[in-house]
């Protein structure tokens, strides 16, 4: 994921989406930018729109990129040590069936 970090940092600010700059007081914001693509994928999803469903989960992770990138973490790396964690618990953790 860090291979296109700098390239979706670099259209934010050509396209404007970071005029308002960027810090945390910004960030609940830009979240919420994730939680509208989200959205988007559910209904691509609820619409049988196979193409679309794959661009929305694109949006999803490049909104999700840009603002680990911007808070300065390594995603790839934040990545890696979460799915070491994972890998210790136990099945279903914290998880209802539904």
């Amino acid at each position: 994921m860090n291979q296109h970090a700098d390239e979706i940092i670099r259209l934010y600010k050509e396209k404007g989406y970071l005029d308002e700059g960027f810090d945390f007081q910004t960030l609940p914001k830009r979240l919420m930018y994730a939680v509208s693509e989200i959205g988007e994928a559910f209904d691509a999803w609820r619409d049988n729109d196979l193409i679309g469903l794959g661009k929305e989960f694109a949006d999803i992770a490049i909104v999700v990129i840009a603002c680990a990138k911007m808070c300065g973490y390594d995603l790839d790396e934040e990545i890696r040590k979460k799915m070491e964690f994972n890998w210790t618990r136990e099945n279903k953790h914290g998880r209802v069936n539904i």
